[in-house]
């Protein structure tokens, strides 16, 4: 697999802000290159505290 080294488009995190800025831009033009960069789990692993149940509220 060939590794790209340059992109249109880099976001730093992975959090609501970067995941919709990311699909916003890719929405509004298909052809661009995005790579979003999270130092956190991948989406399959992250579960939102209050559906979990942990807390009542957002924390944040």
């Amino acid at each position: 697999m060939e590794i790209k080294k340059k992109y249109d488009v880099v976001i730093i995190g992975g959090g609501i802000g970067g995941l919709m800025c990311g699909y916003r831009l890719s929405e509004a033009n298909p052809n661009l290159s995005i790579l979003l960069l999270e130092r956190g789990n991948g989406l399959e692993n992250r579960q939102c505290p209050i559906i979990a149940k942990k807390v009542n509220q957002c924390i944040k």
